[in-house]
Formats: C-alpha cells, structure tokens, sequence
C-alpha cells in the first residue's frame, strides 16, 4: 500500500482535483483507471475498483504509451527500473519512483528513489 500512500499524498499536496490516472503495466497495459475527484487511491484499493496487476517482464514502453494517449503532462512510474524502455514521449514529464534499486539511473525523465 505504499504505492497508494505516496499517489495520495501527491495529490493531497497539489491538487485533489486534478485528473489522475492509474495504469498497470507491465508488458502490456492490464488495467487503466480514472481516480474520480475528491477520491484517493487507498479507498479505491480498499473498495476494489481497482487491483494491483502486472509485475514481472516489464516494459515501460505499453504503460507511457497509454499515458501519452490520455495526454498526459507527468507521467509517475512507480518501478524497480528494470525493464525495457524505449523512447522518451514527446510532450510528456517522467517521474520515476524506484523501488528497492538505489543504482538505477533512467534513461530519461527524473528519479526519486524509496526506501522500502
């Protein structure tokens, strides 16, 4: 639930308003989800509007391509950053949260690194 609590507190701290998406990917796009406004990820978790799916045989290349098509401006990647990567989406910002790999440097976009 990490993931949820660091995608709650983002959206706390700049606007519950903004229209957010959540992806799973993994080597294909499993599930994409629009958070309503006023919600947060956890109750979504704890509802079951959305489960965790994906994990193993990354390639960010499905996930930012779905992102890219939603329009969106910031695209935040959470991941271990072991996957294929292809190239970087025009017109689109790259967070990177990595999980548990303190060497990982991407190939583009910005890292935060979390302790788990």
């Amino acid at each position: 639930m990490k993931f949820a609590c660091y995608t709650d507190e983002f959206r706390n701290k700049f606007d519950l308003e903004l229209e957010m998406w959540i992806i799973m990917a993994d080597c294909e796009v499993k599930e994409c989800t629009q958070l309503e406004s006023g919600h947060t990820l956890e109750s979504y978790l704890k509802n079951k509007k959305i489960h965790f799916q994906g994990r193993g045989g990354t390639s960010f290349i499905p996930g930012l391509k779905k992102a890219y098509e939603l329009g969106t401006k910031l695209c935040i990647y959470f991941t271990d950053l072991k996957g294929h990567w292809g190239e970087r989406p025009k017109g689109m910002e790259v967070l990177w949260m990595v999980v548990n790999n303190k060497t990982a440097k991407p190939n583009f976009g910005k890292i935060i690194h979390i302790n788990n």
